[in-house]
């Protein structure tokens, strides 16, 4: 019999309390259990404000779900605490409001759709996400110009510029 030591490794650093909340979010989120996982981010971003990431995985799951202006709230709530001092958490807003522009100024040019068509069928679950599409363009403009002037050389915001730009 040969005695083996157990591998055993000690973490370097315990996690935050935050990141504990993130990773239980994600498990909730691969488990299927969107409205448990977003209560746990809820209350990530109770405990820190401040933390993007919570606010990240927060916007990016209600708009899974086809929740347009609760993800477009949150990306607010984000910027208000903090986040417009981080030249990544602008790029990540400048993006949502860009996705969220062009996902919604589709709808508004269609020419035969009827004038109450129901959006749900096709994944819009807010209509008032539709008539925002001009706004959401202006923000995301301006977000990814605070963006542009933090970092100069992301290529990465430096498209989400562009792309603002065109449209």
């Amino acid at each position: 019999m040969t005695a083996v030591r157990p591998l055993v490794r000690q973490p370097l650093e315990t996690p935050s309390a935050v990141d504990a909340l993130l990773a239980h979010a994600r498990a909730l989120r691969t488990a299927n259990r969107p409205r448990d996982a977003e209560a746990t981010l809820t209350d990530a971003i109770t405990i820190a404000p401040e933390h993007p990431d919570a606010y990240r995985a927060r916007i990016l799951l209600q708009l899974q779900e086809g929740r347009d202006m609760d993800a477009f709230a949150t990306c607010a709530s984000m910027l208000a605490c903090g986040g417009h001092r981080h030249a990544a958490t602008l790029a990540f807003a400048a993006d949502i409001l860009l996705y969220l522009h062009l996902r919604h100024a589709t709808l508004l040019t269609r020419q035969a759709a009827p004038a109450r068509a129901d959006l749900r069928s096709i994944g819009v679950g807010e209509p008032n996400a539709v008539v925002l599409a001009p706004e959401f363009l202006k923000r995301a403009r301006t977000l990814a110009l605070a963006a542009a002037r933090r970092t100069p050389g992301s290529a990465a915001v430096q498209t989400t510029l562009a792309e603002c730009e065109l449209r």
